[in-house]
């Protein structure tokens, strides 16, 4: 580094390094990492260590290089950000609040303060009347050149600001939903007055008027909803107006519609004019703001009653180029709340900026409730996701395994191998794309031959892409052939040559039988449903099915040594850096906590590893010797499993004795009669009764899922403590798809036509569609799914039939922008060749030959992928026996002993 930064830089070419970047944000990791070494490294004045600060100009310079070769303009940064936000605080502190305002802005150049009454600070048990929202959330000014009247925002760094007079309804809008920068106390303050206004706080309850003259004429509720002349016309107006702001919301389509000729003309004939129609204005600026405050303090509410909380997060951009990210909750029963979408353009999203993303999202309902994260491995999402852990300990930080199985699908796509073939593919679907002809003789072609299905295209954000799209050009593959025997298209001599069309299909067939198992259990973990035991196993899985296809030797898959060589290179890093560093080890730990599999043959050693056969390692660390250890039947599984429950245990324990009865651990200390040190003593014992399947362990699950069966052990004494453990595992959501399918909402919302979309109006109109779109609906009772059997034979075919990933032929796209790949989470190249086929032992950590593993990953996309079965009916589980209450424990803790 000291060579690369120092005289080299300065000997060769213009003096400067080059500066080259992926995906985005990337520079923000180097700065992170910089950041944190300077703070460490610091000579004996105190001061930075001078090699990593002659770093930290090197790069600039070279940053400052690269955004000029763009075009770009260089941000205005003479100093660190740090000098200077202290700077500024100083300079901000002196400052009178007019002055602040013409640093933030010009438009307040010319303006004075009209007026600066002192703010009121209103009764929770009293209604705010307009005067006191705008005293206590606006600042009034006028304009010394003009007389004209200003109003804006109370923040000190807001520097929103409205002509004329002062309106409570646009005031309490942009503090709900825009403002960034207001305490949390008027942030509260305007969400409850926003929400005491709401059209759903009001519609919900019938006036007490009409409840009288229904009940005395008989009236049921329908008709009393019904008959809108005896409430007045104001409630009336209110019900329609509600029920067209759900109308909005839940079908996505724009307010705008409703100052639309043919909306009043549908509206006039509805209503027999007895009703006008409301503005769009009035929706957009009042009563979607209030309803969305309205529903985001239900959320909260809603939240702070429930445990073992799930926090996923996910950043994106809207039209208008304004960055946001995603906060959204889930509950161990799956349901997912949308809670803050926070617009962040004008910031850094640093790993650190992240942390502090989650942290607020977590301590708005409280630490105590939540029992995980997770969301993708970017630069800046992996090290916030690391910080939060290290900030709230018991919040386990867990990586989207549908993004890592994607990247690792990506990591084959790009070998040299099948380089050709990816560039044949994207070719073909190019051609076909670009040629109607061409797509409607495919498609007669394809129709004669029994064939409903079409190309597939590659897409931006779809996962395993070009594994679909590969598939779909083997199925027509025939067909394309005839098509194309008199064309002269570079990639035609590939399908007309009969060696060159035959090695082609080889590659591809190689192609589709490896990715085949990642992409299946690719898109069966982005169920909601999925937890960290379901990813353990569908990462077994596709090594049991890759190790069974490399079994099969060159002779029958034509897949030589060297492919062999590299995929399971590929991915055991995958897997190392996905299971093995997550803190906690939550996959393995919950798959053990599975009563199916703590005594199955997946986790038992068949012995020495078949000589010259392929290898495919799921590492385990060696851990520590536990005594008790040898009287289970997996003794290095117990200890793997020991280990990472006893972190979290203490983690739990830390956290209780830091904040008390709002700890999660709280209401198990109080049945062990208020003693952690009993708690802490229970733990070893019911960890071995349950890997020796004693009682109380023993009954069969029957139809119950693992988290049902364990949380029916909770008030169990004898199995409290394991079970609250494994509660808390099988509570946490292992992918991020609630911030992706928000994603999906936001694109479906803000259309080409609607690129001056505010993040605001997006983020309310998404939270209610959601609410009444889903959570305000009756949920219907889904039946236990059962295990698909994976057939195998198709591995071995020269096609696969798959069609559930399968679109017309018209949808395909143009392959070239398909290099974009928004989903990527890094770079692909960083596997080293240090890893030694002849050193990996798979056996020693799991059997891939147990049948189980043939029965996870279901044929077809769409199809069920949970790993039970009912057994027999559960026998009656005998009665509980009351243990002994020890004396309150207040002396340390001995975590090495346990």
């Amino acid at each position: 580094m000291k060579v690369i930064f120092g005289w080299k830089t300065r000997t060769t070419g213009d003096g400067i390094i080059t500066i080259s970047e992926r995906g985005k944000n990337g520079i923000g990791a180097v700065a992170d990492l910089l950041e944190n070494y300077l703070k460490k490294h610091r000579d004996s004045a105190g001061q930075p260590n001078a090699v990593l600060v002659k770093w930290v100009e090197d790069i600039s310079k070279g940053c400052e290089k690269a955004i000029k070769s763009y075009g770009g303009e260089l941000p205005d940064i003479p100093i660190t950000s740090t000098k200077r936000r202290a700077e500024a605080k100083d300079s901000d502190s002196e400052a009178s609040p007019i002055e602040k305002r013409r640093k933030l802005s010009s438009k307040f150049a010319s303006l004075e303060i009209l007026q600066s009454k002192k703010r009121s600070r209103n009764n929770d048990n009293n209604k705010p009347d307009s005067s006191e929202i705008i005293n206590r959330l606006s600042i009034k000014y006028i304009d010394r050149n003009t007389s004209k009247s200003f109003f804006g925002c109370i923040a000190e760094r807001c520097d929103w600001l409205q002509a004329q007079n002062a309106l409570s309804t646009r005031i309490l809008k942009h503090a709900t939903a825009e403002c960034k920068y207001l305490s949390s106390s008027d942030k509260e303050f305007a969400s409850r007055c926003s929400a005491g206004e709401a059209l759903g706080a009001k519609v919900v309850e019938v006036p007490k008027s009409a409840q009288s003259s229904l009940s005395k004429s008989g009236k049921n509720t329908a008709s009393m909803m019904l008959d809108f002349t005896e409430v007045g016309k104001a409630d009336w107006r209110k019900q329609l107006d509600f029920c067209i702001m759900k109308l909005i919301c839940v079908c996505g389509l724009t307010p705008n519609m409703i100052d639309t000729d043919e909306w009043k003309e549908f509206h006039l004939v509805a209503m027999k004019g007895k009703l006008s129609a409301t503005p769009s204005d009035t929706f957009e600026n009042k009563y979607i703001p209030q309803e969305g405050a309205r529903i985001h303090l239900e959320t909260i509410k809603l939240l702070k009653k429930e445990t073992n909380l799930t926090l996923t997060i996910d950043g994106g951009d809207t039209r208008a180029q304004d960055s946001v990210y995603t906060a959204h909750f889930t509950t161990p029963d799956r349901s997912t709340y949308f809670l803050r979408c926070y617009e962040g353009t004008d910031e850094h999203h640093t790993g650190l900026w992240v942390k502090d993303f989650a942290v607020e999202s977590i301590d708005e309902i409280g630490r105590g409730h939540v029992s995980g994260m997770c969301c993708d491995s970017t630069g800046n999402t992996f090290k916030g996701r690391t910080e939060t852990n290290k900030e709230v300990p018991t919040v386990m930080g867990l990586g989207d395994a549908c993004h890592h199985l994607h990247n690792t699908t990506k990591d084959i796509t790009n070998l040299e191998e099948f380089k050709p073939v990816i560039s044949v593919l994207r070719s073909t679907i190019k051609h076909f794309s670009h040629s109607n002809y061409g797509a409607r003789k495919l498609r007669k072609a394809c129709a004669d031959n029994g064939i409903t299905e079409g190309l597939v295209k590659i897409g931006r954000t779809r996962f395993a892409t070009h594994y679909s799209a590969a598939v779909s050009l083997d199925r027509c593959f025939p067909q394309i052939q005839s098509l194309l025997v008199d064309k002269k298209k570079d990639f035609a001599k590939i399908f007309i040559g009969q060696r060159s069309s035959m090695e082609f299909r080889l590659a591809l067939v190689q192609y589709i039988k490896i990715i085949d198992p990642l992409a299946r259990a690719l898109w069966s973990l982005e169920a909601a449903q999925t937890n960290a035991a379901d990813v353990y196993l569908f990462w077994l899985a596709i090594a049991a099915e890759l190790k069974e296809l490399f079994s099969l030797g060159e002779s029958v898959t034509g897949i030589d040594d060297a492919l062999v060589g590299k995929v399971i290179r590929i991915f055991n890093a995958r897997y190392k850096a996905f299971i093995d560093n997550t803190p906690y080890d939550p996959y393995f730990t919950s798959f053990y906590l599975d009563p199916w599999f703590v005594n199955s043959d997946v986790l038992k050693v068949s012995g020495t590893i078949p000589a010259g056969g392929p290898t495919i390692t799921i590492s385990l660390p060696v851990t520590d010797d536990v005594p008790e250890a040898n009287e289970v039947p997996f003794p290095a599984a117990y200890r793997r499993a020991k280990k990472a429950l006893k972190s979290i245990l203490r983690a739990e324990v830390e956290m209780y004795r830091s904040i008390g009865d709002g700890a999660s651990i709280f209401l198990l200390i109080q049945q062990a009669g208020g003693s952690v040190q009993t708690v802490v003593q229970e733990f070893s014992p019911q960890l071995l009764a349950y890997s020796r399947k004693e009682y109380p362990f023993g009954d069969l699950m029957g139809s119950k899922s693992t988290l049902e069966w364990w949380r029916e052990l909770l008030p169990h004494p004898k199995a409290r403590v394991i079970a609250f453990l494994a509660v808390k595992m099988y509570s946490v959501l292992a992918n991020s798809m609630p911030d992706e399918r928000w994603g999906l909402k936001k694109t479906c919302l803000n259309t080409p036509l609607r690129n001056k979309q505010k993040v605001g109006t997006l983020a309310n109109m998404i939270r209610i569609g959601d609410w009444y779109g889903t959570h305000m609906k009756p949920k219907k009772i889904q039946a236990r799914p059962q295990v698909s059997f994976h057939d195998m034979s198709h591995l071995t075919s020269t096609s696969s039939n798959s069609s559930d990933e399968s679109v017309d032929l018209c949808d395909a796209i143009d392959s070239d922008s398909e290099d974009d790949d928004v989903i990527n989470e890094g770079s692909s190249q960083f596997f080293p060749n240090s890893f030694d086929l002849e050193e990996l032992v798979l056996e020693n950590e799991a059997n891939l030959s147990a049948t189980l593993l043939k029965q996870v990953i279901p044929k077809r996309k769409g199809d069920p992928s949970p790993l039970f079965v009912a057994l027999a009916e559960p026998e009656v589980r005998p009665a509980a026996q009351p243990a002994v209450s020890s004396e309150l424990g207040t002396e340390n803790i001995d975590w090495e002993a346990i």
